[in-house]
């Protein structure tokens, strides 16, 4: 009988690492922080979180598909149902979601009560996480 492995929620990565999904592996957010000099570990079991940052924080990064195509509500919800200390939401915002962002901001913060941060693509939301690894 196979065991599972449990979510990776309480792993805390080292200053200047994060561990991320692996589905994220030849993004430019992935890219951006290695341009950045941060450290990325990569893991297949992360969970809902799409990123592990160091003291216990995580992100979770939905990108312009996902708020246009409404996909977002289901991993939002499931993200903050994962517990942890300080959650942190980034969203890409760009031409195509500006009409949905209102929507998912009110969502994302006043129904579940988790930060958000709008950033104008993959580029910007590498350089944030890089300052918040402390690089």
């Amino acid at each position: 009988m196979e065991t599972k492995r449990p979510d990776l929620v309480n792993a805390v990565p080292p200053y200047g690492h994060v561990i991320c999904s692996e589905k994220w592996r030849d993004s430019p957010l992935i890219q951006g922080l290695k341009d950045g000099d941060v450290r990325v570990l990569f893991e297949a079991d992360l969970g809902v979180a799409d990123l592990l940052l160091p003291g216990r924080s995580s992100v979770l990064f939905l990108s312009e598909a996902e708020v246009v195509g409404g996909g977002y509500r289901r991993r939002a919800v499931r993200y903050r149902a994962g517990g942890g200390l300080q959650q942190l939401v980034l969203v890409q915002r760009g031409p195509l979601s500006l009409q949905e962002f209102p929507g998912l901001q009110r969502f994302v913060v006043l129904d579940l009560g988790l930060a958000l941060l709008p950033v104008a693509g993959a580029t910007e939301a590498a350089q944030l996480i890089a300052q918040m690894v402390g690089v």
